[in-house]
Order: structure tokens, then sequence, then C-alpha cells
């Protein structure tokens, strides 16, 4: 079973209101609190999408392990990983593993992780200091999907991406969770 939830949101977003309105060419601010939502939903949704996290953040991650498999910690770039709790009993993470001892993390930016004994565990970590600045294409993907987003509003999207985004937004999938 696979579960991340973020605890800590970032204090930034990959894109400004300002930025938002200028691309658009929106000089009103009838508009602010609806685009100021619409940036930080698309963002959510390219972070799900790429398995990526824009802006630093605290994120559990909750998971069965296999004994001795490396997995891939989902949401990079990882900066450090807090604690490792293995599950001991119902609800019940109360053992604290040991790096090297019980368990190996391995990795610069996409950092794996090994439980040497396997079992249900709960990571904590620090993700996304290195997208402190967006790169510029991301950026463009992010703002490409908001205009379309508020230029079609009430349209349905079927859960996509336009195409002037996606193609973007694209480059930055880490398909190792597909």
């Amino acid at each position: 079973m696979f579960d991340v939830k973020t605890t800590s949101a970032p204090a930034t977003w990959p894109v400004s209101l300002t930025e938002v309105k200028t691309h658009l060419a929106v000089t009103h601010t009838d508009d602010d609190t609806m685009l100021t939502d619409l940036f930080k939903q698309v963002t959510r949704e390219v972070e799900n999408y790429c398995g990526i996290a824009l802006g630093t953040q605290t994120k559990v991650w909750t998971f069965d392990f296999d004994c001795n498999t490396e997995y891939s910690i989902p949401y990079n770039p990882v900066a450090s990983v807090t604690s490792v709790y293995r599950k001991v009993s119902a609800g019940d993470y109360t053992e604290l593993l040991v790096v090297n001892d019980d368990y190996d993390l391995d990795g610069q930016l996409k950092k794996t992780l090994n439980i040497f004994s396997g079992g249900r565990c709960k990571v904590t970590y620090v993700t996304g200091t290195e997208w402190a600045t967006c790169p510029p294409d991301l950026k463009l993907g992010i703002l490409n999907e908001i205009a379309f987003r508020y230029e079609h509003r009430g349209d349905s999207n079927k859960g996509q991406f336009s195409p002037e985004a996606f193609n973007l937004i694209l480059r930055y999938k880490d398909f190792t969770w597909e």
C-alpha cells in the first residue's frame, strides 16, 4: 500500500499572482482570489502528475516495504529523511529505525530507501528544496495551464492538461511509480 501526505505545504509557490496576471494580460483585481486558487490547484496537479515537489515541504510516506528491496522515495527532490518508524501493531508506529543499522538511504536528489527487515513503515522527509526556483519551462507549463483553465472556465477538460501545458510538464514526470 502506498500513501503520501503533505504535513507542511511550501511557503512559496512556483508562480505568483503577479506572474499569472501578467501572463494572462489581466489588469483588474476582480479575479485575484480565483486566480490564486487556480495556480495553487494547477501546481498541486502538476506535482501529483509528475511525482515531484515544488517548494520545500514535509511529507509522510506510509508504505509496505519488502525486505532488502530498494524503493524510490516519492516526490523528489528529497533533501533529507527526518524519521523512519515501523508499525508494531494496529496503528502503532513506535519502532524508530536507525539509518545504516535498520535501513539504507542512497542517492542525492532522487533518494532510495531500503528497509533491511521490511514491514509497514512511516517515513517523514523534507522535499522540494531544489525546486525553490521553478525551472522556466515548467513554470511556463503551469502558466499555460492556468491560462487555459481561466479562458475555458466551465468547460470540462476531463482531468487532462491542455496540449500547450502538457508538453512542457511531461518533461518533469517521474515514471518510477507508474
